[in-house]
């Protein structure tokens, strides 16, 4: 666990925990660092101009009441005004011109408080002052005047005590009345002593005699007597020889003690001495312990990669002078630059690496720009050519670096020497980071990488394409990738299914797809690259030597290596994807971080205008940079990303010529052989189609949410102006103007909707066939299937409101094919493959509300035409097929119709007339008559028939059921047959006849009276009065008397079974 560091107290603790670190705060040093620290950023801060300003504010506030103060305010300059904040009513002083606004006021800076006119607040205040300096002015002459006494002294306890001068030195600021109640504090305090004392000797007065007694005692055998006149004692002759013997003696022995100690301690004082003297240099160590560590500890986070926490053991450096006379300090301050210089290159290196995360290099950043802030000394000519050496580091990818060498790895590469170091070569880019602010650099180094990788992928694809046509499998050139196993998986089976028909379908899918496709609104656009990026999109040489003739004539063979060719174009879009969604987030977030320092030397820029020192820095630093993180994105950034968009689109969908005319720009294999060229022009079977959308669509997001940030890094006017005025620095106005991604947002969301236009037309098609077969095989429409299509491109496309006019062509296109199907079906079947056509019709139009609906929801709402159209084709086709149906019904009933028993013998027609007995006449009706079995069978046949396959189903045309529609023609056509035939043989009916078939069309009205129209039973009411009239010319009818009832009744007895059937 590392040692808590106090950055107060400048030192370590020894007890790291929470009671060491509160145990800590409480002490004396860390009190006083503390104020010190703080009384520094509080000097600091009224040196500044916010402390000036408060001065200034506080002044003017006072000579509101002070004229002789207000007197000492100059005017403002020229231009200047003065302005009251509305909030917190402060002024402040604005310059409209230099565009200036600022809290002090310019060329005025006021007194300090308590001198000249401005220290009070009002007159009494003043009065105060002046009678305060009488005063102060008064006690120097009465001190001047007490010091001129001699031996004048200020203890009470001296003889020579002298209170004027005790209370001019020591209570000089007290007034009268304090020292009024002091004195009689004090008066107080004596007495109370005195009485105190007495109340002592007074408690313990037998001690006090015994103690004068032993006085007395000591006095007589020390030789000394008592004068009682002066009490005083007095040594007598004989005892003062005998005391002066004793005090002799004590005094030498006193110093033969002393000279002994220092015999024996001498050594010991002075080995204390040493130590204390060790002791306090171990204390001064201790306190620049951080100091003297720094460089080791700076050593050792840079080696693990923390380079904040170098960069603040380099701050502790920094506090030692330039111009510092001990070597060990600036040895230290030595070892710490070499550190920092160090750590410069590490930062610089991790600039300029493609696999960084991009929270380590904006913390590369944001370390290399502190570091930069710290102006680390530059290495002098012989540190750079023998403690440090640049050597150049090529890796795999074609990127050259410049990094330090350590002590173990020091050579001498040629052009090792300083002006190389931050040098980086990235893919053809020169770019020198030093020359350049740190986000900048990053992001110049970043756009490079990015635009070597966009080569690298459009080689790569190139190259894959080349070697599947000369025979190598997919497989084998991405061995180990699972997402190229996982799409081979997916595509085996589609491969051996098509491999026979794989060229005639993607011949009719092309050409559908033209024909759709042509009618939207432009094409995906095709970008231009910049020069620097240029590829060799067709570069690599392909040849057709012998090798390559020999192994494309054994790969004709077989069309594996077309679905090889296929699933490279669908692997290459995406990775096209992926290099989009990881690279432009990560190169926008590090514009942001190069904006932002932009704004910041814009800022400082403007701040300095005033002092020349200060802009001629500022014009020096960075001197070589010419660009701005906005021209970044437009120049290097930009090409890039329209080259990938362009390799994707191309990939996804090929490069076949539309009908409005124009072409998707190959982006590889124009030099390849015509067949694979053929190939790769082509557009992609639906599979692959579908899992281009999908990336494309990824693809189109990312670059929509990055266009936002891609144009918050135009340059502001303040921005512009800043550094238009720095040495080498041009920000042009005509680039500030261009929108950065716009050409590649177009480009691909243009190949989004391309591809998912395509996508659609796939779908419909494959649904449509499907539908058509069974509509032709087993009758049915299948809904379900169209549903389903909807549902799935609902859930797939992400532009499908751009395929509106594809999803309904596709809707329509299915219906049609779904009703010829069905036409079909019905073509050489009879009446009950009919009414399952129309029973599938009408549930078809119960069920576009259901297509509608998902139409709506891809449409964005326009349903109105196709709803029209699908339900006029659904309409029609019902329509023929029931009409077809009806026909068929008024044939067959009408065959059912024919009157046989009108032809009778004679002797039936006399026996008719009456001549006979009752019995006979009864006979002819004993039997329900053939006709009306035989057309009521064929109208209880027809309900069966249509109940069976529609049920009780309305027709959406006519507004009732399908039923009572069959029923009513088939009433109508037994009523006009029997009509008919009666009116074709009204003149050779006879008397009898008439009559009995004018009951038996009583007993059909009676019977079929629901089903029959209005015209129909005209017609057969005439027909019956025409058959009564005719049997009412001659005898024995039964007429409508009782015997015409009782032939009624017996003609429902006998049909009751039939009646039975055609009730409801």
């Amino acid at each position: 666990m590392p040692r808590f560091f106090d950055d107060y107290s400048n030192t370590y603790l020894t007890h790291d925990s929470a009671a060491g670190r509160k145990q800590q705060r409480r002490g004396w040093k860390f009190r006083e660092n503390f104020k010190l620290h703080y009384q520094k950023h509080l000097e600091e801060w009224q040196r500044g101009p916010m402390g000036l300003a408060s001065a200034q504010q506080a002044f003017l506030r006072n000579t509101a009441h002070n004229p002789a103060a207000a007197s000492m305010v100059p005017p403002l300059p020229e231009g200047w005004e003065e302005h009251t904040d509305g909030a917190t009513r402060i002024t402040y002083y604005v310059h409209e011109q230099e565009g200036k606004r600022q809290w002090h006021r310019p060329g005025f800076i006021p007194p300090p408080a308590g001198g000249g006119g401005g220290g009070g607040n009002s007159s009494s205040s003043s009065k105060k002052q002046r009678s305060k300096q009488s005063k102060d002015s008064k006690k120097e002459a009465i001190t001047e005047s007490a010091l001129v006494k001699k031996n004048a002294s200020v203890l009470p306890t001296d003889s020579n005590f002298d209170p004027l001068l005790f209370l001019t030195l020591v209570h000089r600021d007290a007034s009268f009345q304090q020292l009024a109640k002091s004195m009689t504090q004090l008066t107080h305090k004596t007495d109370d002593q005195a009485q105190q004392l007495q109340n002592l000797v007074r408690d313990n007065f037998e001690l006090f005699m015994r103690c004068a007694d032993d006085f007395d005692v000591f006095n007589e055998k020390g030789g000394l007597s008592v004068n009682t006149a002066t009490s005083t004692s007095m040594p007598t002759r004989g005892g003062a020889r005998g005391l002066n013997e004793r005090l002799d003696t004590l005094d030498a022995f006193s110093e033969a003690c002393i000279e002994q100690a220092r015999k024996s301690f001498k050594p010991l004082l002075d080995n204390t001495e040493e130590v204390r003297k060790v002791q306090a240099s171990l204390a001064v160590l201790q306190r620049v312990a951080p100091i003297l560590q720094a460089p080791t500890l700076m050593r050792q986070h840079i080696e693990n990669g923390r380079f904040s926490q170098a960069l603040k053991e380099y701050r502790r450096v920094t506090i030692i002078d330039d111009n510092c006379n001990i070597d060990l300090l600036n040895h230290v301050k030595h070892k710490a630059a070499e550190c920092a210089r160090d750590a410069r290159v590490d930062l610089e290196s991790r600039l300029a690496r493609e696999n960084s995360s991009i929270s380590s290099l904006l913390d590369a950043i944001r370390d290399l720009r502190e570091l930069l802030e710290l102006q680390v000394p530059p290495a002098t000519s012989t540190e750079n050519g023998n403690s440090k050496a640049t050597h150049t580091n090529k890796n795999g990818d074609g990127v050259i670096t410049n990094t330090a060498a350590t002590p173990k790895q020091k050579t001498n590469t040629s052009g090792a020497g300083g002006g190389n170091q931050g040098l980086f070569h990235v893919g053809g880019f020169r770019i020198q980071v030093r020359d350049h602010p740190p986000a900048l650099a990053c992001l110049l180094l970043q756009a490079a990488h990015f635009t070597l990788l966009v080569r690298r992928a459009i080689e790569e694809t190139e190259s894959n394409t080349q070697l599947i046509f000369e025979g190598e499998s997919l497989s084998k050139l991405h061995g180990g990738d699972t997402n190229v196993e996982q799409l081979l998986q997916n595509n085996n089976s589609d491969a051996e299914s098509n491999s026979n028909n794989h060229a005639s379908a993607t011949t009719s899918t092309t050409a559908n797809m033209d024909t759709s496709v042509g009618s939207s609104k432009g094409g995906v656009a095709a970008g231009t690259a910049s020069s620097s990026i240029s590829t060799n999109a067709g570069g690599a040489a392909h040849g057709s030597g012998s090798s390559t003739a020999s192994s494309s004539a054994k790969k004709t063979s077989s069309n594996q290596w077309k679905y090889d060719v296929l699933d490279a174009r669908v692997i290459a879009t995406i990775r096209a994807a992926e290099v989009v969604q990881r690279w432009l987030p990560r190169l926008l977030q590090i514009g942001n971080a190069a904006h932002e320092d932009e704004k910041r030397r814009a800022a400082r820029i403007g701040g300095h205008k005033g002092s020349d020192g200060g802009k001629e820095d500022d014009q020096d630093e960075y001197k070589n940079s010419s660009f701005s993180a906005f021209e970044v994105v437009l120049t290097n950034i930009t090409p890039a990303l329209n080259l990938i968009v362009e390799h994707a689109a191309f990939c996804a969908l090929g490069s076949s010529t539309r009908t409005s005319g124009s072409d998707i720009k190959m982006s590889f294999g124009k030099r390849t052989q015509d067949k694979l060229r053929v190939l790769l022009r082509s557009p992609l079977p639906p599979a692959q189609s579908s899992k281009c959308s999908k990336e494309l669509a990824k693809l189109v997001d990312v670059i929509v949410n990055s266009s936002s940030t891609a144009n918050g890094l135009r340059p502001t006017q303040a921005i512009t102006e800043a550094l238009t005025s720095t040495k080498g620095s041009s920000v042009s106005s005509t680039f500030a103007r261009i929108s950065p991604l716009d050409d590649c947002r177009l480009l691909a969301e243009e190949a989004v909707v391309t591809v998912e236009k395509r996508r659609c037309i796939y779908a419909f098609d494959v649904c449509s066939r499907t539908c058509f077969s069974r509509a032709q095989g087993s009758g049915k429409f299948d809904v379900e299937s169209l549903l389903g299509c909807l549902q799935n491109l609902l859930n797939e496309l992400t532009r499908a409101e751009d395929c509106a006019d594809e999803v309904e062509k596709g809707c329509e296109i299915v219906v049609r094919r779904c009703c010829d199907g069905l036409a079909s079906y019905v073509r050489d079947r009879g009446d009950s493959a009919r009414l399952r056509a129309v029973s599938e019709c009408a549930d078809a139009l119960t069920a576009i509300a259901d297509i509608i609906r998902e139409v709506g929801y891809l449409t964005g709402g326009r349903v109105e035409v196709v709803e029209e159209i699908m339900t006029e084709d659904v309409l029609g086709l019902e329509s023929v097929l029931f009409d077809e149906f009806l026909d068929n019904i008024r044939h067959n009933v009408a065959s059912s119709t024919r009157l046989g028993w009108l032809e009778v013998a004679d002797q039936d027609i006399t026996a008719a007339s009456g001549v006979g007995t009752e019995k006979s006449r009864s006979s002819s009706i004993s039997t329900f008559p053939p006709y009306l079995s035989a057309s009521l069978l064929a109208i209880v046949r027809c309900r069966a028939q249509v109940e069976r396959a529609l049920g009780d189903t309305v027709r959406r045309s006519d507004g009732i059921s399908y039923n009572l529609l069959a029923m009513q023609t088939a009433a109508d056509g037994v009523i006009c047959g029997v009509c008919e035939e009666i009116a074709e043989r009204k003149l050779q009916m006879k008397v009898r006849q008439a009559d009995r078939l004018a009951n038996e069309l009583s007993f059909l009205i009676n019977t079929l009276k629901k089903y029959l129209s209005d015209e129909t039973l005209a017609m057969v009411e005439n027909s019956r009065r025409m058959l009564c009239s005719k049997a009412g010319r001659g005898a024995g009818i039964e007429g409508n008397g009782p015997d015409g009832l009782a032939a009624l009744e017996e003609l429902e007895r006998l049909g009751r079974v039939y009646v039975l059937c055609l009730a409801d």
